[in-house]
């Protein structure tokens, strides 16, 4: 599932795990149970940035597996094999935890191979981002893995689209070749579920509610229930998904009045926007 963008409004998200290139079922939701996940939660923000710092332009993503019962890294093509990339991963962890934490990080640790970095899917979602804007029917756009063997950036859009809206899109994410999966979903754009409460965003995002004296941290409740938070003021879009939820947001505000827009998918299918205005304390 991806989240929805009418007309000239876009949303991001990331799907499930994915896997390496030669398991055709990568991108399978389930397989396994979470209890494992209590164990990593709190530890993710060390994981992916090791992970990052260790692999440098070879780095694609950090994901939660039930599959494997544990954290993966995906792995680009680049001089780090595979077990060379783990031993750099386990290494820049011992340079950020220790003890317990460092033994459950390496122990649940699985390092996978990947078609692309993660630069290059966000260079390329953000070239088609900026090409879909002016479309005019909604779509759905992320770097995810439903096509079931490895992380591409993912364009959708719904039967609602018209033949001219189809072919438009087409031409747009043709000349991306492989890192692109395009498709026209046979239902309507994703809605709510009937007899669903549209959600409230206080329920799975803190943030004040009077004026502020400093930097701001906007954190999750309810970390199992959301898929993506994204954060976007002054222009520049933060986000955080699962595994990373843990770790704040950190907005500066600027001027007399910062305004803040949050977003957050749910794991149902719901989601909920809001923009707030942060203004000085005097």
């Amino acid at each position: 599932m991806k989240l929805l963008a009418v007309v000239a409004a876009a949303w991001w998200f990331l799907v499930a795990p994915a896997a390496a290139q030669s398991d055709p079922q990568a991108c399978v939701l389930g397989g396994g149970p979470h209890a494992y996940q209590q164990r990593l939660t709190l530890l993710m923000e060390h994981a992916e940035a090791a992970s990052r710092e260790a692999l440098g332009a070879q780095f694609t993503i950090v994901w939660l597996s039930d599959r494997d019962q544990g954290w993966v890294v995906g792995l680009a093509p680049g001089p780090l094999d595979l077990q060379a990339a783990r031993d750099a991963i386990a290494a820049a962890l011992g340079e950020r935890v220790s003890g317990d934490d460092l033994a459950t990080l390496t122990s649940l640790l699985h390092v996978k191979a990947q078609p692309y970095s993660r630069a290059e899917l966000e260079r390329v979602q953000d070239e088609i981002v900026a090409r879909l804007e002016g479309l005019g029917a909604a779509w759905a756009l992320g770097i995810g893995c439903e096509a079931g063997d490895a992380f591409r950036v993912e364009v959708e859009l719904f039967n609602d689209a018209t033949p001219e809206q189809i072919a438009q899109a087409r031409e747009i994410t043709a000349p991306y070749g492989d890192i692109v999966r395009f498709t026209v979903s046979e239902g309507g754009p994703p809605a709510p579920a009937l007899g669903v409460a549209p959600p409230r965003l206080r329920t799975y995002v803190a943030f004040p509610r009077a004026c502020v004296t400093g930097p701001v941290r906007i954190t999750t409740r309810r970390r199992g229930e959301i898929r993506r938070l994204t954060v976007t003021v002054a222009g520049e879009r933060r986000t955080r998904q699962t595994g990373r939820l843990g770790k704040p947001v950190v907005v500066r505000p600027a001027g007399e009045r910062t305004r803040v827009t949050i977003a957050v998918r749910l794991r149902d299918g719901r989601y909920v926007k809001r923009t707030v205005t942060l203004p000085p304390c005097r």
